[in-house]
């Protein structure tokens, strides 16, 4: 993923109860950390900007996937 991808929750992300208010929203990556990321691969960490919410959110990528 880079920036600017249009993004949802993934099926794993729609497990966690910490993703409950961005169930069944659209977001946009806005910045991708690589200080925050997990050592071993690069570019993990994202903030995403979700659809309907003030504020950007940290989001991993295991739990995002690109929308349809």
């Amino acid at each position: 993923m880079k920036v600017g991808d249009l993004v949802q929750l993934s099926a794993y992300g729609k497990k966690l109860t910490c993703n409950y208010s961005q169930r069944g929203c659209l977001g946009l990556v806005t910045h991708i950390d690589v200080k925050l990321s997990i050592p071993l691969y690069a570019g993990t960490s994202m903030i995403v900007q979700w659809s309907g919410h003030k504020g950007p959110a940290y989001q991993v990528r295991r739990d995002l996937k690109y929308a349809k």
